[in-house]
Formats: C-alpha cells, sequence, structure tokens
C-alpha cells in the first residue's frame, strides 16, 4: 500500500471532516508528517482541484472536483433517484424532514434528504456520517443487525455523548 496515498487521502478527508481550522500547520500535525511535504501534496491537490484555499485565509476546503465522485456514486446507484420519489411522497403527505440512510462502517451515512426546511430541521444533510447509537437512522440500523453483530459493534465501539439523554452503555 502506498503511504504517499493514504498521506493524501488522510488530508482530504480531514479538509472534508474539518469545520474549523485546516491550515497547513494543522494537516500537518493531525497526518503527521513534515509541512513540506504536506505542502507538497496540497499543492498537488490544489492543482487538480481536490483541495482550494479559502479567500483571504491559508485555510483550505475541498474543490469543486470532488464533486464528480458524487456525481458519478448516484449515476451508479439509481435507487437513490427511486427513494427520492418516495422521500418526496411521505414529506409531502406529513411535512417533514425524511431521509434515506445506509450502514457505512460504524455509522449510518445520509444519502438522501427532502423537504427538511420547517422550524423543526434536523442538520443531517447529505454526505453526514452520523454515530449510530443516538441518532433515529442509527438506531434502526443497530436493530436491523443481528445479535452478534450488534455485540461486535459495542465492544469495537465507545458510545460517545452526544447530549444528556444519548444512552452511552450497551
Amino acid at each position: 500500500m502506498s503511504k504517499i496515498i493514504n498521506k493524501a487521502l488522510d488530508i482530504i478527508e480531514i479538509v472534508a471532516t474539518n469545520d474549523g481550522d485546516s491550515s497547513l500547520n494543522s494537516i500537518s500535525k493531525r497526518v503527521g508528517i513534515n509541512t513540506a511535504t504536506t505542502y507538497r501534496i496540497l499543492a498537488t491537490l490544489a492543482k487538480r482541484s481536490y483541495v482550494s484555499h479559502k479567500k483571504n485565509s491559508s485555510s483550505c476546503r475541498l474543490g469543486l472536483k470532488v464533486m464528480d465522485f458524487g456525481y458519478a456514486i448516484r449515476k451508479d446507484f439509481k435507487f437513490i433517484d427511486i427513494a427520492l420519489v418516495r422521500l418526496s411522497k411521505l414529506s409531502n403527505k406529513y411535512n417533514p424532514g425524511v431521509y434515506s440512510f445506509v450502514l457505512d462502517g460504524d455509522v449510518s451515512l445520509v444519502i438522501e434528504e427532502v423537504g427538511n426546511t420547517g422550524e423543526m430541521r434536523i442538520n443531517s444533510p447529505v454526505g453526514k456520517r452520523m454515530p449510530l447509537h443516538c441518532t433515529a437512522c442509527g438506531k434502526i440500523l443497530l436493530s436491523s443487525m443481528t445479535e452478534e453483530q450488534r455485540r461486535e459493534f459495542y465492544l469495537l465501539n465507545t458510545l460517545g455523548k452526544y447530549t444528556k439523554n444519548t444512552i452511552t452503555q450497551a
């Protein structure tokens, strides 16, 4: 496995998930490589439009090139279009925000969202990954697992506390 490719992917993931500081120094520290190497990787990613620099800042953000991946995934997963029709009907009938989600490793991944504009807006945009133990979507996924799969999930994952009502014990 190529170490440099892994480091480049680590950098893209950091930039994608970091709401705060995506500066050269912070990325370098998080990836565990020197700033010169980090700079070269970022420069290559920027040249290919996978990352870009925020205006008037040294911080990075994802570049427009990554949108190509989202399009390619949607094109290959026709069920998302079918789900969108069903979600729209549900949202129109009951007026809530409606989501489609899948299990991705040990988290739920929102793959579609419809009608989430009212007062009860839940911040679960497409592409957001959420813990299983403290979200409705995640609990549905946990309930669909076999007993053995659930036991393994609880052994491998720490149940972090997100609100005062979060259950942190299996």
